[in-house]
């Protein structure tokens, strides 16, 4: 068993036994924020035909060029065409136009629309302003038939599924969204709306994460809480045998009472142990019978934390996920951040928008048990191993 790991090496080896991802087809609506299993091509042209992009008249656009408010040109209407409905049969010729609306099939011979503002009509001839614009759209300006434009690994969001619509598919190829069970333990964490004894704790945690994991389209499993106890704890891995993950909170350090540590030491494949990052530092990564683990540190801001940095990371990896688990920016110290020795340090902050870029300035109290400082801070500052960082200096920011 490793100890002591990088992040990129925690992230790593988590994606690595996680299970293979499973495919499905489902509905357009139901691939909302599911993930892309095959690149997706185009089923058709769009537009299908050159169209119009306004409301007014298809014309030669050699017969406008001379019109003015003063001079406007006269041209004869042969017809009028609607989006939808059948194309004008035949071309146009020397000083002719069709009335077309937005998205109508323009007639052969087009090069160009006068915007209707820009005429006036007089029964079966129409008097132009001002010269035509080149507001045709050509087949296939959007979209060519066979042309992938959404890839595997894409986050499906509204404007992918109003393109793959567009595309003509009906149905998309995803991978089945990852159940991820949580389990909170420790004798101490009460149910919210449960009255709290002197030294009780509201299982925040399992929420927060339940949260998390529903933002980044998985399915999260809540676990019912279990006290300290290994029996109790292996029954709860039991029920967490059809899930893709196991996320444990608390129970994982070097303790006497840390009994999903000492489960997972006695019966399961153990990967690794600890990260060299600050705060939550002590998870734990092993495969308890085919059953992928990840436990977590019970304080609710390092359990928040190692989420963020090696739980969605491995989870899009493993996927193939094209984005980024998070956002990084680059911002300009405005107080100092210590270093956490051989450990990257991860300290919550403000981000501020500077005149020439971003801020950043440390949130008070870094404790790992103030978990409003994850909604009154909105980002983690990056302090490298064996650095400080003083005030105007540059340093790494992630957004939360």
């Amino acid at each position: 068993m490793k100890t002591d790991v990088t992040l990129e090496e925690g992230v790593n080896i988590l994606a690595g036994i996680l299970h293979e991802p499973q495919c499905e087809s489902v509905g357009l609506l139901e691939g909302l924020h599911k993930v892309l299993a095959e690149d997706l091509k185009s089923l058709v042209d769009h537009p299908s035909v050159d169209d119009s992009s306004l409301d007014g008249y298809a014309v030669r656009l050699e017969d406008t060029l001379r019109a003015t408010p003063d001079l406007p040109v006269r041209l004869e209407v042969m017809g009028a065409v609607a989006a939808g409905s059948v194309p004008f049969v035949g071309r146009l010729e020397k000083d002719q136009a069709v009335k077309v609306f937005t998205g109508a099939p323009v007639p052969d011979g087009t090069t160009g629309i006068v915007m209707v503002e820009n005429t006036a009509r007089d029964e079966d001839s129409v008097f132009v302003y001002r010269p035509a614009t080149e507001d045709v759209r050509k087949r296939g300006q959007d979209l060519e038939i066979g042309k992938s434009y959404l890839q595997r690994g894409q986050i499906l969001r509204g404007s992918q599924i109003a393109l793959a619509a567009a595309m003509g598919h009906s149905s998309l190829p995803v991978f089945k969204v990852p159940r991820v069970a949580i389990l909170s333990t420790g004798d101490e964490i009460l149910e919210p709306g449960q009255p709290l004894p002197p030294g009780g704790a509201y299982n925040a945690n399992s929420y927060g994460l339940a949260a998390m994991l529903r933002e980044m389209g998985a399915e999260p499993v809540i676990l019912p809480r279990v006290k300290d106890d290994l029996d109790s704890i292996r029954q709860s891995f039991e029920a967490a045998k059809d899930c893709d993950l196991l996320l444990t909170i608390g129970g994982v350090s070097m303790g006497d009472r840390d009994f999903v540590r000492m489960l997972l030491e006695r019966e399961a494949t153990m990967h690794y142990w600890k990260i060299k990052v600050k705060p939550g530092g002590p998870p734990v990564c092993a495969t308890w019978q085919d059953l992928p683990v990840f436990g977590l540190p019970g304080n609710p801001v390092s359990s928040l934390v190692i989420f963020l940095l090696v739980v969605k990371p491995a989870l899009y990896q493993r996927f193939g996920v094209l984005e980024k688990a998070y956002e990084t920016v680059t911002a300009t110290a405005l107080t100092p951040f210590k270093g956490a020795g051989a450990k990257t340090g991860m300290w919550r902050c403000t981000l501020e928008k500077l005149e020439n870029g971003f801020g950043a300035r440390a949130f008070g109290n870094q404790s790992s048990g103030v978990l409003r400082s994850m909604v009154q801070a909105n980002a983690l500052a990056v302090v490298p191993p064996q650095t400080e960082v003083g005030t105007g200096e540059t340093l790494e920011v992630i957004r939360l």
